[in-house]
Parts: C-alpha cells; sequence; structure tokens
C-alpha cells in the first residue's frame, strides 16, 4: 500500500532525495513518511509547496471507532 505523499511523488517522477533537498526535510524523513504517511497539517504544509498540491492531498486519515 502506498501513501499518498508516495504517491504524489510517483506522480511527479521524482526521487525522495530530490524532494528531501527542495524541502530541507532529512532523507530518512521522507523515506518514513513515505511508508508511514503524514499525519499532521504542519509537516503536509512543508512538503505541498515542492509537490504542487494542497497540504490535505497529502494528509493520510485514520478510521476512528465511534464515540459511546
Amino acid at each position: 500500500m502506498s501513501t499518498r505523499l508516495m504517491r504524489q511523488i510517483q506522480k511527479l517522477k521524482l526521487k525522495q532525495i530530490e524532494v528531501s533537498q527542495k524541502t530541507g526535510i532529512k532523507y530518512k524523513t521522507v523515506n518514513r513518511q513515505c511508508i508511514q504517511g503524514i499525519k499532521t497539517v504542519r509537516v503536509a504544509e512543508r512538503y505541498a509547496p515542492y509537490l504542487n498540491c494542497d497540504p490535505q492531498e497529502l494528509l493520510e486519515f485514520t478510521a476512528r471507532s465511534p464515540r459511546a
């Protein structure tokens, strides 16, 4: 299963190292977030300008159990 971040990187035909260099985010962090997904708006906002998308397009949503 690929994350939204990974799909956007592939769509733009970029490599993780290129994203790392453009954003100033360490390669290891980019790699981890490609595997686990982006969970916070703050992080998504760092990637969005370089990936030509809205931050919301990069966020991974998790299903929550309904509150009783």
